[in-house]
């Protein structure tokens, strides 16, 4: 793993704590750095989002392209929004590591049929 998906990495396991810009001002300088932080924000908020399922927002499924990257589809209860987000396989095992992101997905997996399952892709395994 390089260094940008290192710290991101420990900016998902830790949170932005002690990661402001003022206090780290040279370090943001760094490009490695400013993409850390770009990709850390993008999947704290498709975690946010994920980890909301079944309250407020349902996942519409998930496939694999033909990338290999992960395609995941999100409605929101508002019936106006929806969210489709494309991670790579290293930002998807990032998300992985949290536990209750986990369990959610574990969840709504065992929830769904088999002809169901197929329709999520085998790129949604757990």
């Amino acid at each position: 793993m390089d260094r940008t998906y290192t710290l991101v990495q420990l900016l998902l396991r830790d949170g932005e704590q002690g990661f402001s810009r003022n206090k780290n001002f040279e370090a943001y300088q760094e490009p490695h750095v400013r993409r850390a932080v770009k990709i850390f924000r993008f999947l704290r908020s498709v975690r946010h989002d994920l980890l909301r399922v079944g309250d407020g927002v349902t996942l519409e499924g998930v496939r694999e392209r033909h990338d290999g990257a992960l395609e995941l589809r999100l409605t929101f209860d508002d019936g106006v929004s929806r969210r489709m987000s494309v991670l790579g396989a290293l930002e998807w095992e990032l998300l992985l590591e949290d536990e209750r992101l986990v369990n959610v997905l574990g969840g709504l997996l065992a929830q769904l049929e088999e002809g169901d399952r197929a329709e999520f892709g085998a790129g949604a395994s757990l």
